[in-house]
């Protein structure tokens, strides 16, 4: 009995554990579409109205984004556009029961009032500091149904620079541009320059692109790492077939000075010792690369993460800042 007793203890302290668990890997966004979803189960038992009935009244939300008015300096076009730190408006057109309740699918986007005006939802939202680029959804809910829509609603487009440092001694920068706030500028600001550079040394051993990405659900960046560098031949010019024969002509004419043989010399092997260089640094950035994937938890412009290689070097840790430069 006693050991029966045990087991069950045992068990409900798993399953306490894992329930524990559960809460702490759910979002605030979540935590608010749980708080609604809790108030609809409350609600779509209420005498006097079949399910039909309920579900004509509180039917799915039919909505898109509004065109801004030129009031609305936040957002551009059919999209709204958010600055980290700052206050912005969403701007919701469209067909839904009174009542709805809207939650940005983000931590760090807090709707903060809701109004309405001429058949525009206005969605008035704080926007946290440390809130991280990307495209972000705003789903509706209507009210006792929760019946729901979710559409693509803000983008923070900027332009940035990560300075982390490796686990190995790596130097790893990665600079992107933004030109303006639209789905365009947010796609072209996912695009990365990285370039990796070994302890002191000052110039980098390979400059790769990257991919970058935000997943709302982690709360972390995530950088894809191209394996393979644009060819670059260093800057050596080709020495074309004319200029070859020009300098042996030159050096088989038995009247030019020792000094001027010696100079068409020196010529030939600084161009061979160029074409040397430039030939090994194409068989350098011809290999593919060995890391693939950078993870960061971001925070106060301060990061903390991982990147992922192969063998040589490994999986490494990285830390390092971030900033934003425009947006």
């Amino acid at each position: 009995m006693i050991k029966k007793a045990s087991l069950v203890l045992f068990c409900m302290v798993l399953s306490l554990s894992a329930l524990a668990i559960g809460i702490a890997a759910t979002s605030q966004y979540q935590e608010k579409e749980n708080a609604i979803r809790k108030s609809c189960e409350l609600g779509y038992g209420r005498p006097g109205s079949s399910p039909s009935q309920l579900g004509s009244q509180y039917f799915t939300p039919e909505i898109h984004l509004a065109t801004p008015s030129s009031s609305s300096p936040s957002a551009s076009g059919a999209v709204s556009c958010l600055r980290p730190g700052a206050n912005g408006e969403i701007l919701i057109r469209g067909k839904m029961p009174e009542g709805t309740k809207f939650v940005v699918e983000n931590d760090d986007i807090n709707i903060t009032s809701q109004t309405q005006v001429a058949g525009i939802t206005h969605l008035v939202v704080s926007v946290s500091p440390n809130a991280m680029p990307g495209r972000y959804n705003v789903t509706a809910f209507a009210p006792v149904t929760c019946s729901s829509t979710t559409i693509p609603a803000a983008i923070i487009a900027a332009q940035m620079e990560w300075h982390l440092v490796a686990s190995n001694g790596w130097r790893i920068d990665l600079t992107n541009t933004a030109t303006g706030c639209s789905y365009e500028a947010y796609n072209k600001s996912r695009q990365y320059k990285a370039s990796f550079t070994r302890g002191s040394e000052a110039k980098p051993f390979r400059e790769l692109s990257a991919e970058y990405d935000y997943n709302v659900y982690d709360k972390e960046a995530h950088f894809k790492i191209s394996p393979y560098s644009p060819i670059d031949t260093g800057g050596v010019k080709s020495m074309t077939q004319e200029e070859m024969v020009a300098i042996t002509q030159k050096m088989a004419d038995p009247h030019i000075s020792q000094a001027e043989r010696q100079k068409l010399i020196k010529q030939i092997q600084d161009y061979q010792s160029s074409m040397k260089q430039s030939f090994a640094k194409i068989n350098e950035e011809s290999r593919p690369f060995s890391c693939s994937d950078l993870t960061l938890k971001t925070a106060g412009g301060k990061v903390t993460g991982t990147m992922d290689c192969s063998n040589d070097p490994g999986k490494l840790t990285v830390t390092g800042t971030y900033k934003y430069v425009s947006y």
